[in-house]
């Protein structure tokens, strides 16, 4: 617990107290890891390392005899897998969403679910691309630089907006939220949050209007999402948002994929409801051809997308990997673990 702590390690929590310990030299599954900062720790504890790639269903499966696996976010940790995995103490995720595991079976069948801490580092890299995206869109970054590709000078043509003086409407004020609003502080600008109760006071006494959703459409020049994806807000910005938003206003999604409902994005942009969109996550992402709307979205000039790149920096992912691990083993070793902890 202490430990865990101590790294900011915190815990979404399927039993409330792991598994008893047991003998060490656990086998650990990683899959997918972007740094090999958490897979070195282990290794140095003495425990058994199978590093992998993203796995599918049938690929995971062969893993059946794990004590603990860890997975970035294209490895769905399914029921069916957790069932068949006897030896299955700890699912830990390497990033903040949990999309990708059965969270419910999990804690039917006593499983711990552990991911990152903190993340002080993986924060602040999210809230540094959605400004990138912000900068790109209301200085017209991208058609700028298609111009000089296309061996032109036009640079009347590419006059933007300043963000110093915006109202920026934030979805979602948890630890990335937050790390947007100081760095738009930074900026200039005026920063109000969805209200997550109804109330419209603001919270914490951080000083951040919260706003009804309704309002934050209206006011928002700017909006950046980084909520989760639950089934209130599956497609909440769909055409009805964008009707409301003003025909100037950006959005910036650096959050979750299917919290922007992209078919009605792709309508509202061709037809200038927003001025522009910034995208990190899609609906569906992988895969060997993108979602031919999606590929129509990258074709427009006020349309700039990533591919989920939010926390894709050397120094977040050796915090984020660091961290899983050290997680992962309180967990396997019979530490108690909570949601605060």
């Amino acid at each position: 617990m202490q430990l865990a702590r101590r790294l900011g390690a915190w815990c979404v929590v399927a039993a409330v107290l792991a598994p008893a310990p047991v003998a060490r030299g656990f086998h650990i599954v990683v899959s997918d890891a972007a740094s090999r900062a958490g897979v070195a720790l282990l290794q140095e504890r003495g425990h058994r390392v199978v590093e992998t790639g993203p796995l599918g269903p049938a690929e995971l499966a062969k893993h059946e005899d794990a004590d603990a696996v860890i997975v970035a976010s294209s490895t769905k940790v399914t029921a069916e897998y957790m069932g068949q995995a006897k030896n299955l103490r700890v699912v830990g995720r390497a990033g903040a969403g949990l999309d990708n595991i059965d969270t419910a079976f999990a804690a039917e069948s006593g499983i711990a679910v552990v991911r990152a801490g903190d993340g002080t580092v993986s924060a602040a890299s999210v809230a540094e691309l959605a400004f990138m995206h912000m900068l790109a869109l209301s200085r017209r970054g991208l058609p700028g630089h298609a111009s000089i590709a296309a061996n032109t000078w036009k640079r009347r043509d590419f006059v933007g907006s300043s963000l110093t003086g915006k109202h920026l409407g934030i979805v979602g004020l948890g630890r990335i939220g937050k790390q947007v609003a100081s760095r738009a502080a930074a900026f200039g600008m005026r920063v109000s949050a969805l209200a997550r109760d109804g109330s419209t006071a603001s919270g914490d006494g951080d000083g951040i209007a919260r706003l009804d959703f309704e309002s934050l459409l209206r006011e928002s020049d700017v909006i950046s999402i980084h909520c989760p994806l639950t089934p209130e807000t599956t497609n909440i910005f769909d055409a009805a948002a964008f009707d409301k938003m003003k025909a100037s206003a950006l959005l910036v999604n650096c959050g979750r994929g299917g919290v922007v409902d992209e078919e009605a994005l792709l309508h509202a942009l061709r037809e200038g409801k927003i001025a522009g969109a910034g995208l990190d996550v899609l609906r569906k992402e992988g895969g060997p051809e993108l979602e031919r709307h999606v590929v129509e979205l990258a074709e427009l000039p006020n349309c700039f997308i990533t591919p989920h790149l939010g926390a894709s920096t050397y120094e977040a992912a050796d915090e984020v990997a660091f961290q899983v691990a050290e997680a992962t083993l309180a967990a396997l070793e019979g530490a108690v673990v909570s949601p605060g902890a």
